[in-house]
């Protein structure tokens, strides 16, 4: 039996869960002593994709809710860390290549149909 919050509520109602939370998580991180910038900014700029997801809801805007965020703080995350980017590059072509030949898909893409 596999509930998610997804399937019980549906997927507006995840997303705006979501936003909500991320929404939380920008407050938070403006009144952490010192300011914690790299939570700061990868909340701030992933949050106009929450809101445009819940505001349209259709599913390639659920989808750039989803994926965009993770793309975002990986580079704000290899900014402080520049020796991280390499490995996050790593990672990446090494899954597109793996779900190319094992499951004939294009996965991980940020490209939206």
């Amino acid at each position: 039996d596999k509930r998610t919050f997804g399937l019980e509520y549906g997927n507006l109602a995840s997303v705006l869960v979501a936003s909500v939370l991320v929404l939380i998580v920008i407050i938070i991180s403006l009144f952490v002593s010192p300011v914690d910038t790299l939570l700061a900014h990868s909340s701030v700029c992933s949050f106009p994709f929450f809101v445009y997801a819940v505001c349209r809801g259709l599913e390639k805007d659920i989808l750039r809710a989803i994926r965009y965020p993770i793309l975002l703080l990986n580079f704000f995350t290899s900014i402080y860390f520049p020796y991280l980017s390499l490995a996050v590059v790593l990672v990446y072509f090494v899954s597109k290549y793996y779900y190319w030949h094992r499951f004939d898909i294009h996965y991980p893409a940020l490209a939206m149909e």
